[in-house]
């Protein structure tokens, strides 16, 4: 989502789109609120990005990132809009998105230095970036965890859970014995 005039260039890391369509409310929505997708680019060490503006622009950047494969990601996004360097530190789950928020100030034919550091986890994401306003409309809230109840015996554990109330469909949920997740 970027105005007329702004152009994205991609400068280190790789993209990656799943080919279907997503009932997953973490992925975006189309401009046209048709359909989800789940996109990112990824690199393992410092995904780099640069947006250039042919119109001076006023405003703020936003920045969307999941951590779809719940690997205890943490990352830094560092912008420089030619003010010099600001970053934000990711330092807790984003495994049900994340935003990060930047007020930029840019001159006609000027540019913003992204970079996303890994530093936690297997590689840094970023799933979005928009400009403007308040902001993009934004994902509803992920649901919360559900209400588990264990009842143990001597040879077995037996657990149920009840669903915690959402507007967002509960697909599945993430079962882990000791480290090892299981869905």
């Amino acid at each position: 989502m970027l105005p007329s005039g702004a152009t994205l260039t991609f400068q280190q890391g790789t993209r990656y789109t799943w080919a279907a369509p997503s009932t997953d409310a973490r992925a975006l929505q189309s401009p046209d609120q048709s359909q989800r997708r789940g996109a990112t680019w990824t690199d393992n060490v410092d995904l780099q990005l640069r947006l250039d503006f042919a119109s001076a622009y006023s405003g703020s950047i936003h920045f969307y990132a999941v951590d779809w494969d719940a690997l205890n990601r943490r990352e830094d996004f560092t912008i420089d809009d030619g003010s010099g360097p600001r970053t934000a530190k990711v330092t807790t789950s984003y495994v049900n998105g994340v935003w990060v928020h930047f007020p930029v100030n840019v001159p006609a034919g000027g540019s913003i230095q992204i970079d996303v550091t890994a530093t936690g986890g297997l590689n840094g994401v970023l799933s979005g970036i928009f400009l403007g306003g308040s902001g993009p409309p934004l994902p509803p809230p992920p649901p919360g965890p559900p209400t588990l109840t264990a009842t143990g015996a001597a040879s077995a554990v037996s657990l149920s859970w009840t669903a915690a109330s959402s507007s967002s469909p509960v697909t599945n949920y993430k079962v882990y014995r000791g480290t090892t997740p299981a869905t």
